[in-house]
């Protein structure tokens, strides 16, 4: 194995996956500074909220002298984000990226393109650890008084664990990528690949969880009390979760190194069955997913095509058609809005009994106590941070490429097309919002009439950020690509979908508060932020009818 053929490969995937915007324009360097800046303030907001709530978890557990179950959660939680971070990024980076296709001919090994590929997966999983697991741990070692021995473990755990939950997906995707090849409808095989991936991932972990049902109620309340209860009850599905809380915890250097030790060894086991059954298949799947698509030619039938269509139907079908039928739009721009809701409710789900059922009567009795507002409000934020991982208005002209000129040839206004554009988005957020009820309806059981505000309110949201994602991508068009991997991996626009959802999110939080602090009427707190949100939306809705013209001139 060379490593240092593996270290220049590594760095030709990152440049490819991390490639700058703006650099062809004459401004192009302001914008790259801009762009940081823009990021760097993102992930610090993001980092602080994440600090702000582990930090009022932390101090509520060490009221009764369980911190330890913070770490429990922590990574439970963490791991799971990284299982479905990395089933989009496998398929993306393995199969769909431009670069497959430059390196497949090359004289390389598959286990030299598949380390360098894991390693540029990493470095994106740990960007994200860093905005979601390097501050908690640090507030967690503060309160608690942990000592240097507690940093040293924590930073190596960082470090090791997000490489099992990358390998396992990795080996999997790898697997039902192997039968690219054997088919003749390739698209519309590539589009399932990944829903059949992470739904075959939740499978297991609802399995994981519903072997609970195995241990008695008295046996399930006791492993409650103790610490490592949560750990208990998965760690044993989990290999690499109870070693590294043991490492982190330890007080003794021995036990620590021991501990850590046995993630690194688990780690590096899954290195070697990850290589040696993608040495065997990974070009299979390579080799398959860079071929054409369906050869099978259609025959077709003039007089169901031309015949009279409404016009704001025939223009919101042929928007679907373009996210569903593209395997990479599907992927990253529809998939990742209703699986995200569709995980979390599968795993409601799956612990439905014994510590489930514990910890959801005492959720529900913390409820009834609750201002109806704050439950409004929270549940609205869930729905918004949910939307942040929908793209499909962000993109919605990038993704006709060279294309788009069509937009300003048919008899249609950019007005109205402007808002059929961005109808695909709308749908898909109330589809997660819908998802989103579900959940709340299993576990909380709030009162039915609750539901109306949220909907209202969410529904507003949804509409303005569409606006607002939609005239970004109007503004910045990334219409010259050669991929579509580009439009939804390289293009800085979709950072303004996060933005708009965090942005959101704080107009929530402010509006709650500012009910609470002013002891206004709960009628009248949500029919303000209503109100306010419908006068939003008539200007976004006037300047975009007035500017329709300037709006579009950039698409040529």
């Amino acid at each position: 194995m060379k490593i240092n053929k593996i270290f220049s490969l590594t760095k030709v995937f990152l440049k490819n996956s991390f490639k700058s915007i703006g650099r062809n324009n004459a401004d192009g360097e302001k914008k790259r500074i801009g762009l940081i800046l823009l990021y760097i303030f993102s992930f610090a907001y993001l980092a602080a909220i994440m600090g702000f709530m582990s930090y009022g978890m932390i101090q509520s557990l060490a009221l009764i002298g369980q911190e330890q179950v913070f770490l429990n959660l922590f990574f439970l939680g963490l791991g799971l984000l990284f299982v479905f971070q990395s089933v989009f990024s496998c398929i993306n980076v393995f199969y769909f990226s431009k670069d497959v296709e430059m390196v497949l001919p090359l004289p390389l090994k598959p286990y030299e393109i598949i380390l360098s590929k894991l390693n540029t997966i990493l470095v994106t999983e740990y960007i994200t650890e860093i905005i979601f697991g390097f501050l908690p741990l640090m507030i967690y070692g503060i309160v608690t008084s942990a000592g240097f021995l507690y940093y040293i473990m924590s930073i190596i755990a960082l470090i090791v664990f997000p490489i099992l939950p990358l390998l396992l997906v990795s080996v999997i995707i790898m697997i039902i990528m192997s039968f690219a090849k054997i088919t003749k409808y390739k698209d519309k095989f590539q589009m399932i690949v990944g829903t059949i991936s992470i739904l075959l991932i939740i499978a297991i972990q609802f399995l994981a969880f519903g072997n609970t049902e195995e241990l008695t109620e008295a046996q399930i309340a006791e492993k409650l009390i103790q610490t490592n209860g949560m750990v208990d009850l998965i760690g044993d599905y989990v290999i690499t979760l109870k070693p590294i809380i043991q490492a982190i915890t330890a007080e003794n250097i021995v036990i620590a190194i021991i501990e850590i030790g046995k993630v690194i060894l688990f780690t590096i086991i899954g290195y070697a069955i990850t290589l040696l059954i993608g040495q065997k298949i990974y070009l299979k799947g390579a080799i398959g997913s860079s071929a054409g698509g369906s050869t099978k030619k259609k025959k077709i039938d003039g007089q169901k095509i031309y015949c009279k269509h409404i016009v704001a139907v025939s223009y919101v079908k042929k928007e679907f058609k373009i996210l569903t039928r593209n395997p990479v739009f599907f992927m990253q721009c529809v998939l990742p809005a209703i699986l995200m809701p569709v995980l979390f409710l599968a795993i409601a789900l799956a612990g439905g009994n014994g510590a489930s059922n514990e910890a959801m009567l005492s959720v529900k009795e913390i409820i009834k106590g609750v201002n109806p507002v704050i439950i409004i409000f929270i549940i609205t934020g869930i729905t918004q941070f949910l939307g942040m991982m929908i793209y499909v208005a962000t993109t919605a002209i990038s993704r006709d490429g060279q294309s788009a000129e069509f937009i300003k040839y048919i008899p249609v206004s950019f007005h109205k097309q402007f808002i059929y554009k961005i109808i695909p988005n709308i749908i898909l957020n109330i589809i997660s919002m819908l998802i989103v009820f579900i959940l709340v309806g299993i576990i909380l059981q709030i009162n039915v009439y609750l539901y109306i505000p949220i909907f209202i309110i969410g529904f507003l949201f949804a509409v303005i950020r569409s606006y607002l994602e939609l005239l970004v991508d109007l503004r910045k068009p990334k219409l010259q690509w050669d991929t579509e991997y580009a439009v939804v991996k390289q293009n800085m626009n979709l950072i303004w979908t996060m933005i708009y959802g965090m942005l959101a999110i704080g107009l929530i939080i402010a509006t709650a508060v500012i009910g609470e602090v002013f002891k206004i009427d709960a009628r009248i707190t949500i029919s303000g932020l209503i109100l306010a949100l419908c006068i939003a939306f008539y200007f976004l809705d006037y300047y975009v009818e007035k500017k329709q013209e300037i709006l579009f001139e950039k698409i040529y």
